[in-house]
């Protein structure tokens, strides 16, 4: 995939967290707005191992309640460089915490 894949993916698990949302939640409100998705593909998508359609990029956007632009990084890169590292590691803690679940 693409570093657009991997910062979408970002965005959407950023998204994710802030509501104290799991995967499988997030995969559930996406299912009951017509759009089949389960906790795997939430995965794949944050970990920017998935493409996004433009269909479900609006849908996200609607369950999150943003515009689309917010998902599409809009703003991620006129952050200054300490705001990206911050974020970046939130987001590699995170997948560091996932692995070693996974693990157990």
């Amino acid at each position: 995939m693409t570093d657009h894949d991997a910062l979408i993916g970002l965005a959407v698990r950023l998204e994710r967290e802030h509501r104290g949302w799991s995967q499988a939640d997030l995969a559930k409100r996406l299912s009951d707005e017509g759009s089949k998705w389960h906790q795997q593909t939430v995965m794949r998508l944050e970990n920017g191992q998935r493409a996004l359609r433009v269909r479900e990029l609006m849908s996200l956007a609607d369950v999150f309640s943003v515009s689309a632009s917010t998902l599409l990084g809009e703003g991620y890169t006129e952050r200054s460089d300490e705001e990206r590292i911050a974020i970046a590691y939130r987001a590699g803690v995170q997948s560091v915490i996932d692995a070693a679940t996974k693990m157990l």
